[in-house]
C-alpha cells in the first residue's frame, strides 16, 4: 500500500451525492508499472471549451495495487478515455472496469488500441465479480511497445446510491474517523478519503522523529553515511573459477546508508568482464572513485538495499585472476564507501596428492582423479592411462581399445556424467597387441560442446612409466562425428632387463648414471676445469669443463592471437621448488624472470581449463638463458608444434654456462690513470698523463703539460700565425704564435713601408730578405705612362713619364679612308676631302642618272634636262621628255557615247569593243511595287507599295492593299457584349453567342426553378434531378416522391379511353362507355372542301384552289396564294427589265427582276484619251492621246497636249561636263540645246606653279608650288641604286636640286666598340665593349664579349652545385648530399652532362626497421622497430568490408579475433572466424562434410562463407573422418600447401599438380617466376611481407609470405 498522502487531481469538488442524480465505481487493478496508467472522463456532447470531468493518474501508486473510486455524477452520456504510455496495456496483469449498482451493462464503443486504433493493446471480455455486478468492460493486455489508448462510450442511467452507502473516514487511525462510514467520501479512493492524520516522521533513527505522528511522512532526514563499519573479502574455489564474496556492515541508520550502487572492476591492464549472480555485463560511469589506482569503473544496479553480501564468480573462462579487483559502493546520499581490493589466486583443479602418477603440484582444488587411477600390471603387461575430460554432453561420449590382431575388445570407458573434471582410466597392455583407439558419441558432434555454445572435451593416452604420449585428441578438431579411430600400434614395457655394469663412481669420467654394478672401468679422474684454451682460466689439466651451477633464466610465454591465454596455465618445477602458475592476461607475450640450476632438470607443466582448451594450440612456451639461447622452445607453431597440456610432462635440462672467463685486455697498472680492475690481461695500453696530445688544437699549448694519451679534449683548432700587432704579417685570428703545428719559430715580419707595385714608376726591385723589401704600400706608387714627350711630334703626350719612341711629325692631307681622295700617310686633316665626284650642275640630266648627289665637280655634266611625261602608258606621252615632271596623265577608259546610260564624261578613251549600256527606261525604285531590275533608267512610272492584310477570308481584309504584309487578323467568334456574363475581349466578331444569366438551364433539374430567375447558359448548377410529379394527394396522379409540381394534377376525369377511339380522352382515368369512332376529312366549315359528317380532321382542308407553282406567271398573277392547285399554271415565268426607258429593256420578260440600268453616255474606245470604263452608250466624243509638255511654265510647253510624257523642260543649255560651256553658261540645263562645243581641259592654269598646263581651259585647283629638295627615295628617283631614300630626301620637293646625300648606315657613338665614323645614320648597331673571356673552351666563356682582359677566363670546374638556396635545383630548400661548393658547372664530367647532385632524402635507414627506407640517405631519427602480429583491424583482408571497393555481400559477420593494435607488419597470424557460426569466436569453419577441420589463414575470399562449394572444399579440407591429414595425404587431395611461413630461406609448395610461382612486394614489383615450382628460394630477399601467388588450374591463390 502507499506509505504517503495521495494528491487527488479530480478537477471537480463533490459535496454531496444530491447535486446529481447517479454515480459510478472505477475499479483499477494496476500492473507492475502504474505510471504508465491514465485515464480521462468527458460528459458528451464534447466541445473545445469544456474541460475534464473526472481523471486519475497512477504515477504515485504502488506496483499491482487495487484502486478504487466513486463518482457522483448527472446522467446522460460520457466518454471515457483510457491511456498506456509504454502501449502493453496491463502487464502482466490488471484491469479497469466501471460500474455502478443500477445497471447492467454500460456498453463500449469502440475497443481500446493503438492511437490510430489498428492494433488494439487492450480487450473487451466482461468478467462477473462475486457480488453478481456486471463489468460492462475489462481491459486486459498485450504486448506493445507504443502509446495506448482506449475511447468507449458509457450512457448513464439516473441511479441512486445504496441505503447502505454511508459515505465517511474509514481509517481507525484518522483523527475523524467514522466507525458507521461504509464507504469512503465522494470523489475519494479507498485508503485516501477525507480522514485527517497526524502526518510525520515516524523513524526514531531521525533526525526529525515526531513521536506524535500516526502516519508516515516522507520527510525524515538522517545524517550523512560515514561509510562501511566493517568490510571484508573473501575468495573460495568451485571447480575452476574463483569466487570473491564482499561482506559489509555500515555505520548510522537511514536510507542514506542504503546502497544505490555497486562498483566492481579491475585494473586497466585486466580484461574489463565480471559475471555474478546479480548481473552480467557492464556499463561505463564517469564517477570518481574514492583512490587514485588507475583502474576501470564498471556500475551495475543493485536491487536489493537490506542485502550487504555481493558474490562475483571469476577464473575459469573469464581470466580475471592474478591482477587486482576492486569494489566500493555509492550511497544514498551521493557518497562513496572505502575501497576493497584483492588479487585473486587461480583456482587450478587436478590431482594434489604428491603419491599419485597424476598428481599436479600446482593444483589447489583436488578433481578426485588422484585415487584409482593407478594398477599393477602382471609381468610382461605395460600399464597406459586413457585420460578423458568429457564436454558439455558428457553422458554422450564412450571408447573402447581394441586388439586388431585378435578382434578383442580388451578395455571400454566408464560411464561419464561430469562435464570439464578429467576422468583416468589404466589398462594393462600385452606388448604383442596391436591397439586401435575408437572414440564414440552417439549425438553425432564428437566432443564439440563449443559448438552448441558450451565447453569442448579432451582424451589423452599415455605410457606413464615411459613418459610416452600415445594419443592426444584436443580442441579445436573435436567435431569428429559419431566415430574417429586412432592406432595406437604395440606398446612395449620400459626399463631394462636387468642391472647395467659400468663406472659408478661420479669422481671419474667414465661414470654411467644408469649403471648400477661397478665393473671396474673407472680409470680417469675428473678433472675439473676451464677446457676453452682461450679463455683467461684455461687449465690444459682440466677434462671435464666446470659448470655455473646455477642463473637467471626468461621464461617467455607467448600467445599467437595476442589476446591472453583464456585460463591456461604453465608451471615450472626443479627440484622442490615450484615456479608458477603463470598466465597471460592481456597481449601477446610475458616475461618471468627465473633462477634455475643446472644440476636437476626441470620439469614444465601446461594445464587449461574450461574453453581454455579451445585455444590451447596459440600458447607457447620459452626458457631463454642469459645468453640469450633458447634452451627449450614448444608451441612456436599452431598446428605442427602444439603444445600438450597436462598431465603430459616436459622434461628439460638447463644450460648456465661454463665457468670459463674470457680474456679482458686493458691495463694492469695501478698506477695508471686507464688502470681497470676487471682486466686480466695486460694490453700495454696503460697511460698516465691524459690530455691534449695534437699541437695542431689549442688546448695543446694551453694545458700546461705535454700529455701521453689523448683524452678527447683537444677540442678547438689553433689558428697559427704572427700574434704581434705592429708586426707586417698580424694574424688576429692566430691563438698560436707558430708558424705551422710542425714549426715553432716566430713567424713575424717588421712593417717596411714604401711602393709596392712592381709595375709603377717609383718601385724599388726586391731583393728577397724580408726585413729590408717594402712590404706596406703608403701610397706613393706613381703608374708608369708611356708615350711621346716630344711636343712638336704630332702625337706629343704631356702626361707621358717615359718615351716608348712613337713620336710621330705632323703630316696634313684627307684623313678619310672612305673619301675619294683619303690620303693614307696624313695624320692631320685639311678639310679636302670629297666623297662623290661626278656632275654637280642640275641643269644636266647626268646630274640624275649617276646615281649620287656629286660632291665635286669632275665634268661629267653633258645633257641638258628635257620635263615631260616619260611614262610611254601614259595618255600624254612625250618622248622626247628625259625628266618626268610629273604632269602625266593616265588612260581613262570608258563610254564616251553620250546617248548611253554609262556616258563617262572623264573618259578620254574608249573600250574596244565599247562597253555603253543602252539607256533602259522603267520603275528603278526597288520600294515600288512595280521595281523593274533591269531598267537603268527610271521614268516616272513607279507605283508606291500598300501594305495590308490581302486575305479576304480574312477579319482586317484591304481591298486596296497590293502587298500582303501578313497582318491578317483572323476572325475571332464570341461574345462581343461587354455587358455579357462570357464577354470575350478577344473576339471581334460577335457570334450571338452571349449570355447574361449563367444557371441552370435544364428543366430536368429542380435548380432550374429555384434559381429565380431563367438563366440563358447553363454553368453547371444543375445537380439535383426534377421529380416532377402532382403534389396534390386529392388528385388522380398523386405523387408522393415528386419534389415540383408541374401541375400535372389530375383529378378523377370519366371519359373514353379507348385510344382507337375518336373521343379518346388521355386526361382520363376512367372510361365511361362513350367512345366514338374517328370519320376522317375536312372539318372547317369555312374551307372549300368542308365534309360536315367529319369528325377527325385529316389535314386535307384548303380554302384557296389556284396556282400554286411560282415557276408559272399564274402564280403571281392571282392575287393571292393558293393552297390548293386546281390546274391553272400554264405559262412559265420569264424574269428580265420590263422598263422601255431602260438600258437593257426585254419586251419577251412577263415578271421583272430589278435589273434594269439606265443609259450612260461616253466614249468607249478604250484607245481614246477619253475613254469611259462606266459608259454603256457610245456618244461619239472620243479624243486621241496627244503626248507632250503639259506644263505652261515649261519652256516647251505644248498646248495641244493632253497627256503629260515627262519631255518638259525649263533650263535648255549645254548639259554635258565634259564641255566647257557646261562650266560657264551660268547654270544647270535641263535640256542639251546644243550649245556645247569646247571640250573642257582640266588643270593648273598658274604659269609659275610647277605643274602648269597650257592647255588647260578649267583650273582644277591642282597647281603645285615648285618646291626644290633632294628627290631620291629610292623607289621612283634612285639616283645611287641603294634602293633606299636619300640621307635629306625631301617627299614635297618636285624639283631636284642636286642636294641628295647617300645614306651610310653604322654606329655614330664613338665610345662603342663599333664605331664608324663615316656613318651618318646610326642603324642602332652600336655594341659596347663587352668585356669577358672569350675562350669557347673556358667556363666563364662568353659568347657575347668582344674584349677579353687579360686573366680573366675560368677553367671548368665540375661537381654538384645544389645549396638549396641560389641554387635550389630540386626545390626542397637543403643543400644536397654531394653538394661542392667550388664547383661552376652542375655536371659529372666534361662528357657526362647529367646532374651529379644527390638530394637529400630523409628517413629511416635501418633496414631491419619497419618503415625502413631505401631510398634515404639521411637518417632523421624516426625509424620505428619492426612489431609482427595481426594487423587485420576489420575483416579478412578488407574483402568483408562494406566500405572496400573488393567488399563481397553477405559475409559481414566474418571478424579478426585476433587484431593486435601494436603490430605494424603482418606476419599472416590473424584469425577469423564467422560470428553466426555456432562455434564461436577462434573456431575455424564448419564444412558440409561433417568434418571440423582447421583452415590455414590467407583463405581464398571466395571460400569466406558457411556452405563451400567443391572447389572450396577440394582446397581446404584437411579432415578425413574427423582425422586431420599428413602433408602427403593433403597433398592426394589436391590441396597446395605453402609451408613454412613465416620463413627465413625458402618456401615448401607441395602439390600433387603442377602450379607455377609468383613473387610481388607489397609495392607490386614482380620479384620471382618460377614454373613448375617445388620451392621458392628467398634467402636473399630482404626482410619483409610479399605475396606469392599460385597458378594452377587456370586459377590463382594468393599467400602472404613473411620473410624473416
Amino acid at each position: 500500500m502507499r506509505n504517503f498522502f495521495l494528491i487527488l487531481f479530480s478537477l471537480f469538488t463533490l459535496n454531496s451525492f444530491s447535486q446529481t442524480d447517479s454515480w459510478i465505481k472505477i475499479d483499477v487493478q494496476l500492473d507492475n508499472w502504474p505510471e504508465e496508467t491514465e485515464w480521462l472522463l468527458w460528459h458528451l456532447p464534447v466541445n473545445e471549451d469544456d474541460t475534464i470531468y473526472a481523471d486519475r493518474w497512477y504515477g504515485d501508486y504502488d506496483d499491482g495495487e487495487l484502486v478504487e473510486l466513486f463518482i457522483p455524477l448527472y446522467s446522460g452520456q460520457y466518454r471515457i478515455e483510457l491511456f498506456d504510455e509504454y502501449g502493453d496495456g496491463f502487464y502482466p496483469s490488471g484491469y479497469f472496469l466501471v460500474t455502478n449498482e443500477c445497471q447492467d451493462t454500460l456498453a463500449f464503443v469502440q475497443n481500446e488500441g493503438y492511437e490510430n486504433n489498428t492494433n488494439p493493446s487492450f480487450g473487451g471480455d466482461s468478467l462477473a465479480l462475486a457480488n453478481g455486478w456486471t463489468i460492462p468492460g475489462i481491459i486486459m493486455n498485450t504486448s506493445n511497445n507504443t502509446p495506448a489508448m482506449m475511447i468507449d462510450t458509457l450512457t448513464i442511467a439516473p441511479c441512486a446510491p445504496p441505503t447502505t452507502f454511508i459515505p465517511g473516514c474509514m481509517d481507525d487511525e484518522a483523527l475523524n474517523y467514522d466507525s458507521l462510514a461504509t464507504v469512503p467520501s465522494w470523489g475519494t479512493e479507498e485508503g485516501d478519503t477525507d480522514c485527517i492524520f497526524a502526518w510525520g516522521c515516524m523513524d526514531p533513527n531521525a533526525l526529525n522523529y515526531d513521536s506524535t505522528a500516526t502516519h508516515p511522512l516522507d520527510n525524515c532526514t538522517y545524517p550523512s553515511c560515514s561509510g562501511f563499519d566493517t568490510s571484508s573479502v573473501t575468495q573460495s574455489c568451485n571447480g575452476n573459477q574463483t569466487e570473491l564474496s564482499f561482506q559489509w556492515l555500515t555505520t548510522g541508520f537511514g536510507p542514506n546508508c542504503d546502497v544505490s550502487a555497486i562498483h566492481y572492476g579491475y585494473d586497466l591492464n585486466a580484461t574489463p568482464f565480471v559475471q555474478s549472480q546479480y548481473f552480467q555485463g557492464s556499463v561505463p560511469i564517469g564517477s570518481t572513485p574514492p583512490t587514485t589506482f588507475p583502474y576501470t569503473i564498471w556500475e551495475v544496479s543493485y536491487f536489493n538495499n537490506n542485502l550487504n553480501t555481493f558474490d562475483v564468480k571469476a577464473g575459469g573462462n573469464f581470466v580475471t585472476e592474478d591482477i587486482p579487483h576492486f569494489f566500493f559502493v555509492k550511497f544514498q546520499d551521493g557518497t562513496y564507501s572505502d575501497t576493497l581490493w584483492i588479487t585473486p589466486d587461480p583456482c587450478i583443479v587436478g590431482c594434489t596428492d604428491p603419491t599419485q602418477p597424476l598428481y599436479n603440484p600446482f593444483a589447489n582444488v583436488d578433481n578426485g582423479i588422484c585415487g584409482g587411477t593407478s594398477i599393477s600390471c602382471p609381468p610382461g603387461e605395460s600399464e597406459i592411462l586413457v585420460i578423458l575430460t568429457p564436454d558439455t554432453y558428457a553422458g554422450e561420449i564412450s571408447w573402447e581399445v581394441e586388439d586388431t590382431i585378435t578382434g578383442n575388445i580388451i578395455a571400454t570407458s566408464p560411464p561419464y556424467n561430469t562435464t570439464g573434471i578429467p576422468v583416468t582410466t589404466p589398462i594393462c597392455i600385452d606388448s604383442n597387441m596391436a591397439l586401435q583407439f575408437n572414440l564414440m558419441d552417439n549425438y553425432g558432434d564428437g566432443m564439440c560442446g563449443s559448438c552448441f555454445g558450451g565447453v569442448d572435451g579432451e582424451v589423452l593416452i599415455i605410457n606413464p612409466s615411459c613418459g610416452d604420449t600415445l594419443y592426444h585428441l584436443a580442441p579445436p578438431n573435436m567435431n569428429f562425428g559419431y566415430l574417429t579411430s586412432a592406432i595406437l600400434g604395440n606398446v612395449s614395457p620400459c626399463g631394462v632387463s636387468g642391472p647395467l655394469a659400468g663406472c659408478t663412481d661420479p669422481g671419474f669420467v667414465e661414470y654411467n648414471p644408469l649403471a648400477v654394478t661397478d665393473d671396474g672401468s673407472c680409470l680417469t679422474p675428473v678433472i675439473l676445469g676451464c677446457l676453452d684454451s682461450t679463455s683467461f682460466n684455461y687449465d690444459p689439466l682440466a677434462n671435464q669443463q666446470l659448470i655455473n651451477p646455477a642463473c637467471n633464466y626468461t621464461l617467455r610465454l607467448t600467445d599467437g592471437a595476442g589476446d591472453g591465454w583464456f585460463g591456461s596455465y604453465i608451471g615450472v618445477v626443479q627440484g622442490d621448488t615450484l615456479y608458477g602458475p603463470y598466465t597471460i592476461q592481456n597481449g601477446s607475450q610475458l616475461d618471468i624472470n627465473l633462477n634455475l640450476g643446472t644440476i636437476e632438470p626441470a620439469k614444465i607443466y601446461f594445464f587449461t581449463q574450461g574453453n581454455s582448451s579451445t585455444t590451447a594450440n596459440q600458447c607457447g612456451v620459452q626458457l631463454i638463458n642469459p645468453e640469450g639461447t633458447t634452451t627449450f622452445l614448444v608451441g612456436s607453431n599452431p598446428w605442427t608444434d602444439v603444445i600438450i597440456p597436462y598431465p603430459f610432462v616436459y622434461t628439460t635440462l638447463l644450460d648456465c654456462g661454463n665457468n670459463c672467463i674470457p680474456v679482458i685486455l686493458g691495463c694492469t697498472d695501478p698506477m695508471a690513470f686507464n688502470y681497470d680492475s676487471l682486466v686480466n690481461t695486460d694490453d700495454s695500453s696503460c697511460y698516465y698523463s691524459p690530455g691534449c696530445t695534437s699541437p695542431a688544437y689549442l688546448e695543446y699549448h694551453t694545458q700546461g703539460f705535454v700529455a701521453d694519451y689523448d683524452d678527447g679534449s683537444c677540442l678547438t683548432l689553433a689558428e697559427f700565425g704572427c700574434m704581434d700587432p705592429t708586426a707586417f704579417n698580424y694574424n688576429s685570428y692566430a691563438t698560436v704564435n707558430w708558424t705551422s703545428a710542425t714549426d715553432s719559430v716566430d713567424p713575424c715580419i717588421p712593417t717596411i713601408l714604401g711602393c709596392t707595385d712592381p709595375t709603377a714608376f717609383n718601385f724599388i726591385p726586391l731583393t728577397g730578405d724580408p726585413f729590408i723589401d717594402v712590404n706596406t704600400n703608403d701610397n706613393s706608387c706613381i703608374p708608369v705612362i708611356n708615350g711621346c714627350t716630344d711636343s712638336t711630334m704630332w702625337n706629343y703626350n704631356s702626361l707621358a713619364n717615359t718615351d716608348n719612341g712613337t713620336c710621330i711629325p705632323f703630316i696634313y692631307g684627307c684623313t678619310d679612308n672612305l673619301a675619294a681622295n683619303f690620303n693614307p700617310l696624313a695624320n692631320t686633316n685639311n678639310n679636302s676631302c670629297y666623297y662623290s665626284p661626278g656632275c654637280t650642275d642640275n641643269n644636266f640630266i647626268q646630274f640624275y642618272t649617276q646615281g649620287f648627289v656629286a660632291d665635286f665637280d669632275d665634268g661629267s655634266c653633258v645633257d641638258s634636262v628635257v620635263y615631260g611625261c616619260t611614262d610611254p602608258t601614259m595618255f600624254n606621252y612625250d618622248s622626247l621628255a628625259n625628266i618626268d615632271n610629273g604632269s602625266c596623265v593616265p588612260f581613262i577608259y570608258g563610254c564616251m557615247d553620250v546617248t548611253a546610260f554609262n556616258y563617262d564624261p572623264l573618259a578620254n578613251a574608249e573600250y574596244t569593243p565599247s562597253n555603253c549600256i543602252p539607256t533602259i527606261l522603267g520603275c528603278t525604285d526597288p520600294t515600288a511595287l512595280n521595281y523593274n531590275s533591269l531598267a537603268n533608267t527610271d521614268d516616272g512610272s513607279c507605283i508606291p507599295i500598300l501594305y495590308g492584310c490581302m486575305d479576304s477570308t480574312m477579319f482586317n481584309y484591304n481591298p486596296l492593299a497590293n502587298v500582303d504584309n501578313g497582318t491578317c487578323i483572323p476572325f475571332i467568334y464570341g461574345c462581343t457584349d461587354a455587358t455579357a456574363s462570357n464577354y470575350n475581349p478577344l473576339a471581334n466578331t460577335n457570334d450571338n453567342s452571349c449570355y447574361y444569366n449563367p444557371g441552370c438551364t435544364d428543366a430536368n433539374f429542380l435548380q432550374f426553378y429555384t434559381q429565380g430567375f431563367v438563366a440563358d447558359f447553363d454553368d453547371g448548377s444543375c445537380v439535383d434531378s426534377v421529380l416532377y410529379g402532382c403534389m396534390d394527394n386529392t388528385m388522380f396522379n398523386y405523387n408522393p416522391n415528386a419534389n415540383i409540381d408541374n401541375g400535372s394534377c389530375v383529378p378523377y376525369i370519366y371519359g373514353c379511353m379507348d385510344t382507337t377511339m375518336f373521343n379518346s380522352d388521355p386526361l382520363a382515368n376512367t372510361d365511361n362507355g362513350t367512345c366514338i369512332p374517328f370519320v376522317y376529312g375536312c372539318m372547317d366549315g369555312t374551307a372549300a372542301n368542308f365534309n360536315p359528317l367529319a369528325n377527325t380532321t385529316d389535314g386535307s382542308c384548303y380554302y384557296a384552289p389556284g396556282c400554286t407553282d411560282p415557276n408559272f406567271i399564274q402564280f403571281w398573277n392571282q392575287g393571292f396564294t393558293a393552297d390548293f392547285d386546281n390546274g391553272s399554271c400554264i405559262d412559265s415565268v420569264i424574269y428580265g427589265c420590263m422598263d422601255a426607258t431602260q438600258f437593257n429593256y426585254n419586251p419577251q420578260a412577263n415578271l421583272a427582276d430589278g435589273s434594269c440600268i439606265p443609259f450612260i453616255y461616253g466614249c468607249m474606245d478604250t484607245t481614246m484619251w477619253n475613254y469611259n470604263p462606266a459608259a454603256n452608250t457610245d456618244n461619239g466624243t472620243c479624243v486621241p492621246f496627244i503626248y507632250g509638255c503639259t506644263d505652261a511654265t515649261a519652256s516647251n510647253y505644248n498646248p495641244l497636249a493632253n497627256t503629260e510624257n515627262g519631255t518638259c523642260y525649263y533650263n535648255p543649255g549645254c548639259t554635258d561636263p565634259l564641255y566647257l560651256q557646261f562650266w560657264t553658261q551660268g547654270f544647270t540645263a535641263d535640256f542639251d540645246d546644243g550649245s556645247c562645243t569646247d571640250l573642257a581641259v582640266y588643270g593648273c592654269m598658274n604659269p609659275t606653279s610647277f605643274n602648269y598646263n597650257s592647255l588647260a581651259n578649267i583650273d582644277d585647283g591642282s597647281c603645285i608650288g615648285v618646291v626644290l629638295g633632294c628627290m631620291d627615295d629610292g623607289i621612283v628617283i634612285d639616283y645611287d641604286g641603294d634602293g633606299l631614300p636619300a640621307l635629306n630626301y625631301n617627299p614635297l620637293a618636285n624639283t631636284e636640286d642636286g642636294t641628295c646625300i647617300t645614306k651610310v648606315f653604322g654606329c655614330m657613338d664613338n665610345t662603342m666598340f663599333n664605331y664608324n665614323p663615316l656613318a651618318n645614320v646610326d642603324n642602332g648597331s652600336c655594341i659596347p665593349f663587352v668585356y669577358g673571356c672569350m675562350d669557347t673552351t673556358m667556363f666563364n666563356y662568353d659568347p657575347l664579349a668582344n674584349t677579353q682582359p687579360a686573366n680573366v677566363c675560368v677553367p671548368f670546374i665540375y661537381g654538384c652545385m645544389d645549396d638549396g638556396q641560389g641554387n635550389d635545383f630540386n626545390g626542397d630548400g637543403l643543400p644536397a648530399l654531394n653538394y661542392d661548393a667550388t664547383a661552376n658547372t652542375n655536371q659529372v664530367s666534361a662528357t657526362d652532362v647529367s646532374d651529379p647532385c644527390i638530394s637529400q632524402v630523409f628517413g629511416c635507414t635501418d633496414s631491419t626497421a619497419f618503415n625502413y627506407d631505401p631510398l634515404a640517405n639521411v637518417d632523421n631519427g624516426t625509424c620505428i622497430a619492426t612489431v609482427y602480429g595481426c594487423t587485420d583491424e576489420y575483416d579478412f583482408q578488407g574483402y568483408l568490408y562494406t566500405t572496400y571497393p573488393n567488399y563481397l555481400p553477405g559475409f559481414s559477420t566474418v571478424v579478426v579475433d585476433n587484431y593486435d593494435p601494436n603490430a605494424n607488419t603482418d606476419d599472416g597470424s590473424c584469425l577469423y572466424y564467422d560470428i553466426n557460426t555456432v562455434t564461436g569466436a577462434g573456431i575455424p569453419y564448419w564444412l558440409n562434410d561433417s568434418c571440423y577441420a582447421w583452415v590455414v589463414y590467407e583463405v581464398d575470399p571466395y571460400c569466406l562463407n558457411n556452405t563451400w562449394d567443391s572447389f572450396c572444399q577440394s582446397q581446404y579440407n584437411y579432415c578425413e573422418y574427423g582425422t586431420p591429414l599428413s602433408l602427403d595425404d593433403m597433398v592426394g587431395r589436391d590441396q597446395i600447401l605453402v609451408y613454412p611461413n613465416p620463413t627465413r630461406d625458402k618456401i615448401n609448395i607441395k602439390s600433387k599438380n603442377e602450379v607455377d610461382v609468383d613473387v610481388y612486394d607489397l609495392l607490386g614489383n614482380h620479384i620471382i617466376h618460377q614454373k613448375k615450382a617445388k620451392e621458392v628460394d628467398m634467402i636473399n630477399l630482404p626482410s619483409g611481407i610479399y605475396d606469392l601467388r599460385i597458378t594452377f588450374k587456370g586459377m590463382i591463390i594468393n599467400h602472404k609470405i613473411i620473410k624473416q
